[in-house]
């Protein structure tokens, strides 16, 4: 007697699809249009929202620069950045714009140091904080040069000032602690250039700049 064994589950589909070819291409191509379909959605939903952020972060206020930068541009980066990289890259943009699509991508581009190093000592003061702390830690290039500026009468007080707001932050951190205290930033200077500043230019450093 011929003893047959019941077929499994796996051999019924085999036997199916054999018996069923066309509809196995239909359900394949239609699976594939789905995951397609689903792909584009979400690049053009992270497209679009990317592009939202990115305008909203060229034109934020120094105050809701890094929460959108932190955080609400953060999953959006990698459609958000070459947005970014055009504003940050273009001489002709707007400086504002410029200064804060540098600012968002400083992190991941160290190329941005140079122009914020350039800009930290003609911000306004309500960005000084922001672009003072996206160069931290400080290069030695960068630490010379503001000692260069803080020390040098002819340039303005208020950019000597700026570059002693730097270094009393870097010392602030310990930063380069050891070093020859002839070429610690001159405080009484720094005082005497922030009295001709505006009063509003006083007011807002005055928040962040009393000793920790």
């Amino acid at each position: 007697p011929i003893e047959a064994r019941p077929v499994s589950a796996a051999g019924r589909v085999r036997r199916w699809t054999k018996r069923h070819p066309r509809l196995i291409g239909v359900a394949a191509a239609l699976a594939v249009s789905v995951a397609l379909l689903s792909w584009i959605g979400h690049e053009i939903a992270g497209r679009t929202h990317a592009q939202r952020l990115t305008q909203a972060v060229l034109t934020a206020t120094p105050s809701e620069l890094p929460v959108l930068v932190n955080g609400d541009l953060q999953p959006y980066r990698r459609w958000a950045e070459p947005l970014l990289r055009v504003a940050a890259n273009d001489p002709g943009s707007n400086s504002d714009r410029r200064l804060r699509a540098s600012l968002a991508l400083v992190r991941e581009d160290n190329s941005q140091r140079t122009y914020l190093a350039e800009r930290l000592l003609d911000c306004s003061f309500a960005e000084f904080a922001l672009v003072r702390d996206s160069l931290m830690p400080p290069d030695p290039e960068l630490m010379n040069r503001l000692w260069a500026i803080q020390n040098d009468a002819t340039v303005t007080a208020s950019t000597r000032f700026r570059a002693g707001l730097a270094l009393a932050r870097r010392r602030r951190l310990g930063v380069g602690r050891g070093r020859d205290p002839s070429r610690e930033p001159n405080d009484r200077r720094a005082r005497i250039a922030l009295r001709q500043e505006p009063p509003r230019a006083r007011s807002g450093v005055a928040a962040w700049h009393r000793p920790a």
